[in-house]
């Protein structure tokens, strides 16, 4: 069966009962399994307040390597980090504009980044062992000189980004310094993932 529920700001979540803590779908729409008895599902619709900040994990690592997009051994850096859907949801976004990331740093290092870039889009994939293929990602902010300060860095959205509300976004850093080998030593909170 299909279910839906209209409603033009409205955040869904699915549940198989009234008090349930476990989301079955999220979203407008949800496709039952095949049902071979009455079956009861029950949706929550909440409006989402604008200018929210939502923090998309615990941040219990201190990353100081490759897997910390503000962190270079050669002074430049090239890389791709995936938020599942299922985290965006778990945050509290659902469906909606994404204005800026924020990674919080313990150790901002002395080199400012240079040529400094951030893209967005989306993957099917829950993990990354290769490089996503880039070529549909939008930027959303680039700079000639990026520092980063101790505490939480907010890299605002040169557009908002619109999440969909089910696919798994890449963030992808890039910055370069062709005239530096110096390594850019950064601490940034993260979690540990596979």
């Amino acid at each position: 069966a299909t279910l839906q529920v209209t409603g033009a700001t409205t955040e869904v979540k699915w549940y198989a009962t009234e008090f349930s803590t476990e989301v079955l779908e999220s979203g407008p729409v949800f496709e039952t399994p095949t049902l071979a008895e009455t079956t009861s599902y029950f949706a929550h619709a909440s409006v989402q307040a604008e200018n929210q900040q939502l923090q998309v994990g615990a941040g219990n690592a201190a990353t100081t390597t490759y897997q910390n997009p503000f962190y270079s051994l050669w002074s430049n850096n090239h890389t791709q980090h995936i938020v599942l859907a299922s985290e965006l949801i778990a945050a509290g976004l659902n469906v909606g504009p994404i204005s800026a990331v924020g990674l919080n740093v313990t150790n901002a290092g002395t080199l400012p980044m240079k040529d400094f870039t951030l893209k967005i889009g989306t993957t099917t994939q829950t993990s990354v062992s290769n490089f996503v293929d880039n070529s549909s990602f939008v930027v959303v902010n680039t700079s000639a000189s990026f520092m980063p300060v101790l505490g939480l860095n907010m890299i605002q959205f040169s557009t908002p980004y619109h999440s969909d509300g089910t696919s798994n976004i890449i963030l992808e850093f890039c910055h370069g310094n062709s005239s530096s080998s110096a390594t850019m030593s950064r601490v940034v909170e993260s979690d540990v993932t596979s």
